[in-house]
């Protein structure tokens, strides 16, 4: 978490209307963001694998709990050169 970034997986969201724990989207980002200190970053500067959500953390003490408590649904961004070099700055609007 020193990276500030982590890839949830897609399936800790249940997708299923039918299921009584089902939520939307918007209802399960701000879920993360409420309870566990996280939130939904799609423009991060990493190469998020496509079956994996990436939050940044915004709440230490919060994510590290999420983190303890769901450790196989989650992995930590790897920084490499590319990601550097392409977004060093994470400023996508070039302003």
């Amino acid at each position: 978490m020193d990276c500030g970034y982590i890839y949830v997986k897609k399936t800790h969201r249940n997708f299923d209307p039918q299921l009584v724990d089902y939520m939307n989207f918007s209802k399960y980002l701000r879920m993360m963001n409420d309870l566990h200190g996280l939130t939904h970053d799609p423009l991060a500067p990493f190469d998020i694998p496509s079956e994996y959500s990436c939050f940044r953390v915004i709440e230490k003490g919060k994510a590290m709990l999420f983190c303890l408590n769901h450790s196989d649904q989650i992995v930590k961004p790897e920084k490499t050169k590319n990601n550097l070099l392409n977004f060093g700055n994470h400023n996508p609007t070039g302003i």
